[in-house]
């Protein structure tokens, strides 16, 4: 008999420092790291592992919506 797969459970989401959002938007140079607009009202920032606890500088990028 196959066993069922349970959902993990999801990890709380950490507040990114205002300090690494301005780091992230100044290295994306305000930009989507996607279709590289940068005449977007706004601007997220996106875990690339999806894991929102995870604010390694590497993990984040900037995207529109």
């Amino acid at each position: 008999m196959a066993r069922k797969k349970t959902a993990s459970p999801k990890k709380k989401r950490v507040a990114i420092p205002s300090r690494l959002q301005k780091a992230i938007y100044q290295e994306a140079g305000s930009g989507c790291v996607i279709c590289r607009e940068t005449e977007i009202a706004s601007l997220d920032i996106h875990h690339i592992d999806e894991e929102p606890s995870n604010n390694d500088e590497g993990n984040l990028v900037l995207v529109c919506k």
